[in-house]
């Protein structure tokens, strides 16, 4: 996941109350998980400490809030490179805005700014970011600023987990202050509504009276005179200054495995392995010796984290070298971060990757039906495929003599034991690894969770 880092320090708490873990990461980012299965989807959110208190009156913290939805330099733009030039203009012109209190002077900057506006939106692809959350089955998409915080939050689907987590590190890390003008009208209209409420009134006057000189005694939305003055490069600088991995957290609650989620500690092997790797293949490519990945399917959906990964180093060796590489070689960088993960050698994890897709095409074949690889129970399926090869090619099978647990299991899924038996048969024959019965209970476990319809 790109929360991911080569390693990590976790100092696993068990919050019984709600059976809350909570990890804290290298980097600084606090990480809270709340398995409920009892729920179809998951919750997640990314909490940053800053709000309005750490920007008194100026209506920055809740400015930042709306412009986070607009995208990023790859999310949300036709020509980011056209459109940064525009956008850089725009940034000046508002701080110049500001700094003016000349009737005349600042109506010539705000028709410039129109303009450069209308221009920027050339390039823009509006909603894009909202888009890509409901297309991986994200809901009630959303944000809130208080004084202390600030929290981006949605609903979505627990097997598109990767891609809710790229999305939003994306847009946390690379922000674009785009359509700002048509979003300065919205934060207008927010305080015109909250200003015509009784409540909101009498709240700012309690919020003035009790809490001055201390930032609570300002409205979250900001002074009227500051919202017209708004300064972009104090949103930048804010940014710089809060968003920051030690000043956020995470959020997940829902239908997921904490166990898959947390970043893995990677073998050290990795620096050098993927540093030969990329010099080879820049060498390849000079001589225009690039091959066809045979696994590059079976990578892309059993390591789909890892294929992130190595699409984004893709795209960084492809930048810096001015080449352009196929997408097999992505597959290629993906499977040295599959080595480092299950530290298991190139050899045995090329023959895992295959045996996953045999087992898969043995069951598909038992069951007669297509197994979704998105699929909630697909995927943790082939999560217990990745674990069981990795024990079997490091000599580390289960081999469990509980009886009378494994002829319970047997005799409540004998169609599931008996295809975990098949597999079993063709995992002997081919790799020449006999196969305990704690391993093939399991696997009949998992093969019942994955039938269409049958929950255990």
């Amino acid at each position: 996941m790109v929360f991911a880092c080569c390693s990590y320090q976790s100092q696993a708490e068990d919050l019984n109350a709600l059976k809350v873990k909570e990890y804290r990461l290298e980097n600084g980012l606090t990480v809270w998980l709340n398995e409920d299965h009892s729920q179809p989807k998951v919750f997640g959110a990314v909490v940053v400490k800053a709000g309005a208190k750490d920007c008194p009156d100026t209506g920055i913290a809740h400015y930042f809030e709306h412009m986070m939805f607009k995208g990023t330099d790859r999310i949300g733009t036709l020509d980011y490179e056209s459109e940064k030039v525009l956008l850089d203009s725009i940034a000046m012109k508002y701080d110049e805005l500001a700094m003016t209190e000349d009737t005349a002077a600042r109506a010539r900057l705000q028709k410039e700014i129109n303009e450069l506006s209308i221009r920027s939106s050339e390039y823009v692809i509006p909603n894009e970011f909202n888009r890509l959350i409901n297309r991986f089955g994200g809901s009630g998409l959303n944000a809130a600023t208080s004084y202390d915080a600030t929290i981006y939050f949605n609903t979505f689907s627990p097997q598109y987990m990767v891609q809710w987590a790229e999305i939003n590190s994306e847009r946390l890390i690379n922000p674009v202050f785009r359509l700002f003008q048509s979003e300065l009208e919205t934060v207008y209209e927010e305080k015109n509504m909250y200003g015509d409420f009784i409540g909101g009134q009498v709240m700012d006057t309690l919020m003035a009276r009790y809490f001055g000189p201390h930032p609570y005694a300002y409205p979250i939305i900001g002074s009227t005179k500051n919202l017209k003055n708004p300064r972009l490069t104090e949103m930048h600088k804010f940014f710089e200054d809060y968003y920051v991995a030690s000043n956020m957290a995470l959020i997940l609650s829902g239908d997921f495995d904490a166990q898959q989620v947390m970043p893995k500690r990677l073998s050290p092997s990795i620096y050098i392995s993927l540093t030969d790797h990329i010099n080879f293949l820049l060498e390849r490519s000079t001589k225009g010796e690039l091959f066809e990945n045979p696994l590059f399917n079976e990578i892309k959906s059993f390591y789909p984290s890892e294929y992130l990964v190595g699409e984004k180093a893709l795209e960084l060796i492809e930048s810096e070298a001015g080449i352009e590489l196929p997408q097999d070689e992505a597959a290629s960088i993906a499977l040295h971060f599959v080595i480092a993960e299950y530290n298991m050698g190139m050899s045995d994890t090329v023959n895992a990757t295959t045996m996953i897709r045999e087992c898969i095409s043995i069951v598909e074949k038992e069951l007669g039906i297509k197994l979704d690889e998105l699929g909630l129970h697909c995927s943790r399926f082939i999560t217990h495929l990745k674990f069981f090869a990795q024990r079997m090619f490091a000599g580390e099978l289960l081999d469990n003599q509980d009886q009378e647990f494994l002829d319970m299991i047997i005799n409540k899924y004998p169609k599931e034991y008996d295809i975990s038996e098949k597999i079993s048969q063709f995992v002997q024959s081919k790799y020449g690894y006999d196969i305990p019965k704690e391993e093939k209970v399991y696997l009949a476990v998992y093969i019942k969770r994955i039938q269409p319809h049958i929950e255990i």
